[in-house]
């Protein structure tokens, strides 16, 4: 169940990858996280949503998702911002041979005095075909004089089993860009794409700077469900993470990101990511936030 991961060992370490001069502060009094109700998905290759809403005075700023049993055989397919509706919506499959509860999550800021965004919005990639047994990287940035808040991802056909995300973080390649990188182990190619969330910055600017907050793990993972921890210093604005890629899996197994959000309520908000191997490989496991000031 989910209080066993406070077991896991993990190495905390922030880095500081960037940051925006725009404001002199946060421009939120606080971030928490909404919870939506479960929605319990059959464990025999089945689909379902769910949805988690913003309160009204409000604003959406990140988003996640986690399953309410540790097991191996499931994934989520699809987690994006609904800008229009102040939430956050997610999909996942489960072929694990039990029912099991999906959760979204969603990072709601309360805007200080002429504080908050101006705006928010969708970023969308031009997405792109993951042929059966491989993998394939998606990303997608904000324009000029915007901020980048958070981000995720979504398969073409998310009722389709043996699909996952090796990744879903931002990076900084060409960046900061949102990043999901898609595993298809089945039979069938499709298609993936990367969401990222922006924010116009309001009258008082936006975060006058975000920091990366990052896990390490002190060992190799082998088969079975795994899950790591980090630690923001500032407001958590996002959660990702990610295993490695380019491993030669073949068809035969996979890993899939299964959680990713906030975790407790402490003044230095943690987080977690949740990864289930499925392979015959021992891999290590990072969880990624982005945390703002």
């Amino acid at each position: 169940m989910r209080l066993s991961r406070a077991l896991l060992p993990v190495v905390l370490a922030a880095m500081l990858f960037g940051s925006v001069s725009q404001a002199a502060a946060s421009p939120f009094e606080t971030i928490f996280t909404v919870h939506s109700i479960g929605n319990g998905i059959g464990g025999n290759n089945a689909t379902g949503t769910a949805f988690a809403q913003c309160p009204p005075g409000t604003q959406l700023v990140g988003g996640g998702a986690f399953w309410n049993n540790t097991t191996t055989n499931k994934a989520i397919v699809r987690s994006v911002p609904a800008v229009g509706a102040n939430g956050w919506e997610v999909t996942g499959h489960n072929w694990s041979g039990i029912e099991q509860s999906l959760f979204a999550t969603a990072q709601c800021g309360l805007p200080k005095p002429n504080g908050g965004f101006s705006s928010t919005f969708a970023q969308v990639s031009s997405g792109s075909f993951v042929g059966a047994g491989g993998t394939d990287t998606e990303s997608v940035g904000c324009p000029p004089d915007t901020q980048l808040l958070s981000g995720g991802g979504v398969w073409e056909k998310p009722n389709q089993s043996f699909l996952g995300w090796v990744k879903n973080e931002v990076n900084f390649v060409n960046g900061p860009e949102w990043t999901v990188t898609g595993r298809n182990w089945s039979n069938t190619g499709v298609k993936l794409w990367s969401v990222a969330l922006c924010g116009i910055p309001g009258p008082s600017g936006g975060f006058s700077q975000i920091t990366d907050a990052l896990s390490l793990s002190v060992r190799a993972l082998g088969p079975g469900v795994w899950t790591q921890f980090g630690r923001c210093t500032g407001q958590l604005i996002s959660v990702g993470g990610s295993w490695p890629f380019g491993e030669p899996f073949g068809r035969e197994g996979g890993v899939a990101l299964t959680a990713f959000e906030r975790f407790g309520s402490s003044s230095e908000p943690e987080f977690y990511v949740e990864g289930g191997n499925m392979s015959n490989l021992t891999l290590p496991l990072r969880v990624h936030a982005r945390c703002g000031t």
